[in-house]
């Protein structure tokens, strides 16, 4: 299995962009996978600079109905013609950001939910041997920012379209995730429940969501820290994990973590 990051919030290699958003593509033995296709159109051109032909990919995931994970998607149509795009049913709701009393839009573009090439699901579903979509995980807690409209009111998200996919490829199962808005700890605990042992953990975990000044924030991390090492897997993040939590991670982590920027491949 081969995992680049086609864009992520920071890039180490000169040519790559870069921007606030999160795009993976993945190959295993059977499919050629584009898991999130970032803000715009950035993914794909970066993609092209590595070589990588976006028009074979045979499935595609948009892990959440935010723009800096699916802003690509019409890029994506254009280039790509035959991928089903698999999203959960909620995944084109009206999603909203609050700053300073306000709310801002941060949704998909409506007028893409009629394409034909969604594959709408409503939770967890195993696609075939390889592939297992996870939905539905339980949250412990909301996030103070994060807002749905239903009809005129504005209410906390329940993140009812978020997924995460698992991928088994001979004796190795690695969980990707895109911001983990459910608490990257209940996502790999119901994907154990449905896959069995995790060997690698891929993606955002959303510490910027803390505040790094805060004592009982910083607590809070070093028991994530704590419990991720105890599940005895491998860990790779980025984007909305932040450079900070990032740090403060691997201050306890140590080498069972890394960060992954645009342009990094790894093999597992």
């Amino acid at each position: 299995m081969k995992l680049t990051v086609l864009v992520e919030n920071t890039s180490t290699i000169n040519g790559y962009e870069k921007e606030k958003g999160l795009s993976f593509y993945i190959t295993t033995d059977r499919h050629k996978i584009l898991f999130d296709c970032g803000m715009g159109s950035k993914f794909a051109d970066n993609s092209r600079k590595m070589g990588i032909d976006l028009s074979g990919v045979d499935l595609a995931f948009i892990s959440h109905g935010h723009q800096d994970h699916g802003g690509g998607l019409e890029e994506f149509l254009r280039i790509n013609k035959i991928a089903p795009i698999y999203i959960q049913k909620t995944t084109f709701g009206k999603y909203y950001a609050k700053k300073r009393d306000r709310f801002y839009y941060g949704g998909l573009n409506q007028k893409l939910s009629a394409n034909p090439r969604f594959t709408v699901l409503d939770g967890a579903v195993r696609i075939d041997e390889e592939l297992q979509i996870i939905s539905k995980v339980h949250r412990k807690k909301e996030i103070w920012n994060l807002y749905m409209k239903s009809g005129v009111q504005y209410l906390p998200d329940v993140f009812e379209h978020e997924q995460s996919l698992v991928i088994s490829e001979k004796d190795k199962k690695v969980l990707v995730s895109g911001c983990s808005h459910c608490g990257i700890e209940n996502i790999l605990s119901s994907a154990q429940e449905i896959c069995g042992k995790i060997n690698f953990v891929i993606g955002g975990f959303h510490l910027i969501a803390y505040d790094f000044k805060k004592d009982e924030d910083l607590l809070e991390i070093d028991s994530l820290a704590k419990n991720l090492l105890a599940e005895n897997s491998v860990y790779y993040t980025c984007h909305c994990t932040s450079t900070s939590g990032y740090s403060r991670l691997k201050k306890t982590m140590g080498e069972r973590i890394g960060y992954l920027s645009t342009g990094n491949t790894i093999f597992i």
